[in-house]
């Protein structure tokens, strides 16, 4: 875990100690010792030593220094020995409560626990929020320095219009209109300071956190607490369990194709964000030339970025897109472009009437992506009777359970040369329009009509029952 100059200053509390602080990006994972033989500008590395080696106002020749880069901190009157020793304390502490965080995500834990876990580190209010702005966790929440805002937590469980616009605004005053993915210093209607940021999960804004320093002096340390924790915190429970109600809609979608149950307010976001009001398609694409997840998920995110309507997930080596019916033909269009068509197989699932019904459009989809090796672009809807007549004719019972009529037909045919078999198929296949079916034979409709009572005679077939049309009609399918 890199840390920031702040950091290191906050574990260090307990000595005498007189900052400045320039530049506190979080850069450094590790120690040196000042030496006059070497530069010490560099932000990967804090330095320790005496601070009349680096600083020559002589009010400081005791004093020793940590250094980086434009940042320093000053400690006058602290044994050498023990801040040697708390500064290595510093980067074990950090990088072990990197490790308990890490774990936790992996096992998505409560935000709660997490919480509690960064508790030493974070001594002012700290509170997480969905997206929705509605209250999931928070640290000294009692302590808040706005009483409009920790009643709307209390009452409602959530941040109102309000209350929130009161406090993104900057310093001078001027509204902020939205939080970004770096955390940064906003202000209350009476000027309090609150640190925020969104939380990302997937390239997808999930929540956000609000750090309340006790003064201006405080924002450095709140920043690199929210951009140390914030990757941790979009993992917890909260964001991650399949019937959270705060879940990425990546994620939901990822759950929803895998079967699970998923939370009615994340299939409600899925709808709405996508927009389909007649139905929806999913597709499947995967490429065959490049197999590497950074391109997949690179390429997948810009497509989200354009002003077509759909969410995206990760499935093994391939992406999958759900997309309003409306959409489809676009978002083929720019898979084709994007994913350079000459090099991945596209499978799109059959119209489904629900976002529910995720799963069987992602079998449909993978389906069509498989059913060759080449490349292309494939419709489930064309290739499902195909597939299920061969899965019947490869069938060794099949050729036994065909329709009787065609075995004595095509016997019947085979002694005399006539053509009862293809005369039925034809009748079959124009929906018993003795019209149609002539013109198609190129008969006259008089000989015709003699064939079909042949037919009838031969096989007493009843052209008016439906279930022994559909019988017939599966039978000449299977036949040929």
């Amino acid at each position: 875990m890199n840390l920031s100059m702040s950091l290191i200053r906050s574990y260090l509390s307990q000595h005498n100690a007189e900052s400045n602080i320039q530049d506190d990006e979080r850069s450094i994972h590790g120690m040196r010792f000042l030496s006059s033989a070497r530069g010490r500008s560099s932000r990967e590395y804090v330095y320790i030593g005496q601070a009349g080696d680096y600083l020559k106002d002589p009010e400081y020749a005791d004093a020793l220094i940590l250094a980086n880069g434009r940042n320093h901190i000053v400690f006058k009157g602290s044994d050498y020995e023990e801040l040697l020793n708390d500064v290595l304390s510093a980067f074990d502490y950090y990088n072990a409560l990197d490790q308990k965080l890490m774990q936790a995500a992996t096992l998505g834990r409560s935000l709660a626990d997490m919480l509690e876990m960064i508790g030493e580190v974070i001594r002012v209010p700290f509170l997480v929020f969905g997206i929705d702005g509605s209250f999931l966790a928070g640290l000294h929440v009692d302590a808040l320095p706005s009483a409009d805002l920790r009643e709307s937590i209390e009452e409602s469980g959530s941040l109102g219009a309000e209350v929130i616009g009161g406090y993104f605004t900057n310093e001078n005053g001027t509204v902020q209109h939205d939080l970004t993915a770096r955390a940064r210093a906003t202000y209350g209607a009476d000027g309090e300071v609150a640190v925020s940021r969104y939380l990302i999960q997937e390239d997808e804004r999930i929540g956000f956190v609000m750090c309340f320093p006790i003064a201006t002096s405080g924002v450095g340390l709140a920043v690199s607490i929210e951009e140390a924790f914030a990757g941790y915190l979009a993992q917890a429970r909260e964001f991650t369990d399949a019937l959270s109600p705060h879940q990425s809609q990546h994620r939901a979608l990822t759950e929803l194709i895998a079967g699970k149950q998923v939370a009615d307010e994340s299939l409600t976001r899925l709808t709405s964000t996508i927009g389909g009001d007649h139905g929806f398609y999913l597709a499947c694409v995967k490429s065959l030339a490049i197999r590497n997840r950074t391109q997949r998920l690179l390429l997948a995110t810009e497509i989200e970025k354009t002003s077509i309507p759909c969410v995206s997930c990760e499935v093994g080596e391939t992406v999958a897109f759900l997309v309003a019916e409306s959409d489809i033909g676009a978002l083929i269009a720019e898979i084709e472009h994007r994913f350079n068509a000459k090099s991945v197989a596209i499978g799109i699932s059959m119209p489904i009437a629900s976002v529910r019904l995720a799963p069987t459009a992602w079998r449909q989809a993978l389906f069509a992506s498989e059913a060759t090796e080449e490349p292309g672009m494939r419709y489930c809807q064309d290739l499902a009777l195909p597939f299920l007549l061969r899965v019947l004719r490869n069938e060794p019972a099949t050729a036994d359970l065909l329709h009787p009529a065609l075995s004595a037909l095509a016997t019947y045919d085979a002694e005399s040369k006539s053509e009862l078999v293809k005369t039925l198929d034809t009748y079959v296949s124009t929906g018993c329009n003795q019209v149609e079916c002539a013109r198609h034979l190129h008969v006259h409709l008089n000989t015709l009509k003699y064939r079909l009572k042949r037919i009838s005679e031969m096989t007493g077939l009843d052209f008016k029952d439906q279930d022994e049309l559909f019988y017939l009609r599966l039978s000449i399918a299977l036949h040929e």
